[in-house]
């Protein structure tokens, strides 16, 4: 099996800049969660950095299956040097009991690619939002993480998920990388964890690395 290749360095984006700004598509299958995450995540992103990088964020509408997010995904054409995060759930709760099936079949595509990769969560997204609060060491329902988060924001709503917070995003990726020291981040995740850690992180150290240059 090939290795996984890692989505490209900042760089990279700036060689192509003088050409075309390089896209970070971000195609997500929730509505409003994920959305108002990412968008909230974008416009914490300087307006210099926006000059060689540009983040595009998608809603499925309506195609919440992996594999027809793929399918979506792959009739964005997106250009050399672009690259395609699919957003998604695991859902392992769910009555589909296809879904686990065609989740690990899309991370299998993606883990192979050098255009699109996976932001999966098992069993949700919400999954990230607790690992802004707290480690998670045990595999747990979809209830147990809603509960959880509560216990941190009182007023929490699935449907309005939380805004984006640079510092609280920070904290889930170290909880989530160390989440992950018992088992690979290109494995498919069996145990409740997130790889979205893998995409914030990337923005942010591109985010990081053009305050240091423009310094």
């Amino acid at each position: 099996m090939s290795k996984k290749a890692k989505p490209r360095d900042l760089q990279k984006l700036k060689r192509r800049s003088s050409l075309s700004r390089p896209t970070i598509h971000i195609l997500c299958e929730g509505e409003k969660t994920e959305i108002n995450y990412f968008e909230g995540l974008k416009k914490s992103l300087a307006i210099s950095l926006r000059n060689f990088l540009d983040i595009q964020i998608i809603s499925s509408k309506g195609e919440p299956c992996p594999d027809k997010m793929l399918a979506k995904a792959e009739k964005l054409e997106p250009e050399k040097g672009d690259e395609v995060w699919l957003v998604f759930d695991t859902e392992k709760e769910s009555l589909d009991k296809s879904r686990m099936e065609k989740a690990e079949k899309v991370f299998k595509k993606c883990n192979n690619n050098t255009t699109y990769f996976s932001a999966i969560s098992n069993p949700c997204f919400e999954v990230w939002f607790l690992l802004q609060f707290e480690e998670v060491d045990k595999n747990l329902t979809i209830d147990q993480i809603l509960q959880k988060i509560k216990k941190h924001r009182k007023n929490y709503s699935k449907s309005k998920g939380l805004e984006f917070d640079e510092s609280l995003a920070k904290i889930a990726i170290k909880n989530s990388h160390k989440r992950f020291k018992s088992a690979s981040e290109n494995s498919f995740p069996k145990h409740t964890s997130t790889r979205v850690h893998l995409l914030v992180e990337k923005i942010l150290s591109i985010k990081s690395s053009e305050f240091t240059c423009s310094r």
